[in-house]
């Protein structure tokens, strides 16, 4: 049987500040050092033949904090359709931005505003439809 087990990152150093990451390479906050730290060992007693991760910072250190605790380190493949969802310009401001001019969403959306946030469906060409 195969299990696939989904792990979040730790803290970044974006997430106390309450901005969109996204693409933005954030790497891991001291606290979410410890977060990967304390991810690793508890599945330090879990067999894990392999660990995809997105190649941002965040992601890869929390992977590796998993990988270093294993007795048989499995391989840590990095993989660019892992990121995290692509905020545009949006990227490093606060989440309770204001949009320019008072414009309303609609108006930001035809305007091409921080187009991510309207595009609901994107296609993944390695997995050959909508997600």
């Amino acid at each position: 049987m195969i299990i696939v087990t989904f792990i979040r990152h730790g803290e970044s150093t974006d997430n106390p500040k309450a901005v969109w990451g996204g693409w933005k390479d954030a790497p891991l906050s001291d606290l979410g050092r410890k977060q990967a730290r304390a991810l690793g060992e508890h599945f330090a007693s879990t067999k894990i033949d392999v660990i995809y991760a997105s190649p941002l910072l965040r992601a890869h250190h929390t992977g590796k904090a998993v990988q270093d605790n294993q007795p048989k380190p499995p391989p840590l493949i990095r993989n660019t359709n892992l990121r995290e969802q692509h905020f545009g310009i949006a990227e490093g401001y606060p989440w309770c931005y204001t949009f320019p001019d008072g414009m309303s969403r609609d108006e930001c959306y035809k305007s091409n505003i921080f187009p991510a946030f309207f595009r609901p469906f994107e296609q993944i060409s390695w997995w050959g439809e909508y997600r």
